[in-house]
C-alpha cells in the first residue's frame, strides 16, 4: 500500500512540476548545488513533511524518511525581494539513479486499525437566522388608534442572482378557517415568502431556463422592483415555482387556500390581522369605501412597494391585505362543503379552469381584503390587480 501511495503521490507532483517521476526523486535526493529556485523550495517542503509523516509510523520507517530529507548542509538560498518570481538562467544537472523498491513484504507492515464512522443526516437544510418587526393594532377607543410592538421570527434567504427572496417558517397549528367559523384546520409547518413575488424576483426566474412554458420578463402595468408581480395568470405563477425549486432543489409552490389564510390570520380572528377596522394607513385598498372606522381614506388606483406600511402580522407576513389579489394552487369551490381538515390542496373543484384567490387588492373595497374573503378568476385571466406570493415545504426536494 506504501508502495501504491509514494508513486502516486511522486506521480502528481512531477506532473506539476513538468518531470518525470524519476527526474523528481532525482530532485529530491540531489537538487543542483547553489542553484535557489520555486523547484527546490517546493521539494524541500515536500519530502520535509512527507519524511516527517513516516517517521510518525513508527522507527521502522525512518530509513525511508532518511532517503526523503534534502541534505541540510547545502540549502538552497532564498532569492533577493527584486529577484524573486524569476526562473533562474540555467537549469538543473543532475545524475538519474535507479531506484529499487523492495518487495511489499520486506517493507515495514503498517498497523491497521478497525473505527466506528458515525454518518449525520440533517433533516432540515434550511439555516433560520431570527429578524424582528413591527405590529400594527388597530383599535377604537374613543377613536379608531394604531398602537405598535415589536415581533419576532425566523427566516431563511433564497439568493436570487442580485435578488433576494424572504421565506418566513410558519408554526404548525390548528385554527377556525373561514367566517363565520366554518371549521377547524390543522397546519403543519412551513415557509411562506414575506411578501409578494416583486417584479426583480420575477425577473430574476423568468430568466431561467423554463420548465414548461415561456415567461415574459416585464409583464406588469405598474413598474417598479419592490412592487408586486402583477398581470400574471395562474400556469405563470406556477412555472415560476418549478423554475425556482429546480434552481434551489427546495419544493416550491403555490399556497393551498388554508395555509394562505392561516398565514394571514398569524392567531388572530379578526376581520384583517391588525383588527376589525382598516385603513388605508396600514393597506392599499380602495378607500373610497370604509370598513368599521368612521373615515374614508386614500385610493391609490395603483400598486405600492410590497413594505410600503412597514408592518407586519404576528408571523412577521407583510402585505397581506390589499395591494395584489395573490393566487393560491387550490380549484375553487362554491362552499367549505368536504373540504379537507388539513393543509392539503383541496382538489376536484367544480371547474378546474377556474382558481383561488385571496387577499384582495389596491382596486377592492376593504371587505374584499378580510383574511377570509375569498375569491377566484379563470386560470388564464391576467390582471394588474393579481399576483401571487410562494411557499416552501420544510422537508422534501423537488
Amino acid at each position: 500500500m506504501h508502495i501504491a501511495f509514494l508513486k502516486e503521490v511522486s506521480s502528481y507532483v512531477a506532473e506539476n512540476l513538468g518531470k518525470s517521476v524519476d527526474q523528481f526523486w532525482a530532485l529530491i535526493r540531489s537538487p543542483k548545488s547553489g542553484i535557489a529556485s520555486e523547484e527546490t523550495a517546493f521539494l524541500s517542503a515536500f519530502a520535509t513533511v512527507t519524511a516527517q509523516i513516516l517517521r510518525g509510523l513508527g522507527p521502522e520507517f525512518a530509513e525511508i524518511a532518511d532517503r526523503l530529507t534534502l541534505p541540510q548542509n547545502n540549502p538552497a538560498p532564498e532569492l533577493e525581494p527584486e529577484f524573486a518570481g524569476i526562473p533562474p538562467l540555467e537549469d538543473f544537472s543532475f545524475e538519474v539513479p535507479t531506484i529499487v523498491f523492495e518487495e511489499e513484504d520486506e517493507w515495514p507492515a503498517i498497523e491497521m486499525q478497525t473505527v466506528e464512522v458515525a454518518t449525520i443526516t440533517l433533516d432540515d437544510p434550511f439555516i433560520l437566522k431570527p429578524f424582528s418587526f413591527r405590529i400594527a393594532t388597530l383599535e377604537k377607543s374613543g377613536v379608531w388608534e394604531v398602537t405598535y410592538r415589536e415581533g419576532e421570527a425566523q427566516r431563511f434567504i433564497e439568493q436570487l442572482d442580485q435578488v433576494e427572496l424572504e421565506m418566513v417558517a410558519i408554526p404548525s397549528g390548528t385554527f377556525m378557517m373561514g367566517s363565520p367559523a366554518q371549521h377547524q384546520v390543522k397546519i403543519s409547518e412551513f415557509f411562506m415568502g414575506r411578501y409578494p413575488i416583486t417584479q426583480a424576483q420575477w425577473r430574476a426566474v423568468a430568466a431561467m431556463d423554463k420548465e414548461e412554458i415561456t415567461l415574459e420578463a416585464d409583464p406588469s402595468n405598474c413598474k417598479g422592483d419592490d412592487h408586486p408581480v402583477e398581470r400574471v395568470n395562474w400556469h405563470e405563477a406556477v412555472e415560476f415555482c418549478r423554475r425556482l425549486s429546480r434552481k434551489t432543489g427546495r419544493n416550491y409552490r403555490l399556497p393551498s387556500e388554508a395555509e394562505w389564510e392561516y398565514g394571514c390570520r398569524a392567531g388572530t380572528k379578526t376581520a384583517f390581522h391588525f383588527g376589525e377596522g382598516i385603513t388605508t394607513d396600514l393597506a392599499n385598498y380602495n378607500g373610497r369605501a370604509r370598513y368599521e372606522t368612521d373615515y374614508n381614506g386614500e385610493y391609490r388606483a395603483q400598486t405600492t412597494s410590497v413594505d410600503q406600511f412597514k408592518i407586519a402580522n404576528n408571523f412577521g407576513l407583510c402585505d397581506l391585505h390589499g395591494n395584489i389579489c395573490e393566487w393560491c394552487i387550490d380549484p375553487w369551490h362554491d362552499n367549505y362543503k368536504g373540504t379537507p381538515t388539513d393543509d392539503s390542496v383541496w382538489e376536484g373543484g367544480e371547474d378546474n379552469s377556474t382558481r383561488v384567490l385571496r387577499g384582495g387588492s389596491w382596486f377592492d373595497f376593504p371587505r374584499d381584503c378580510r383574511s377570509f374573503s375569498r375569491n377566484y378568476d379563470t386560470s388564464t385571466s391576467r390582471f394588474n390587480s393579481v399576483g401571487f406570493r410562494v411557499v416552501c415545504a420544510v422537508r422534501g426536494s423537488v
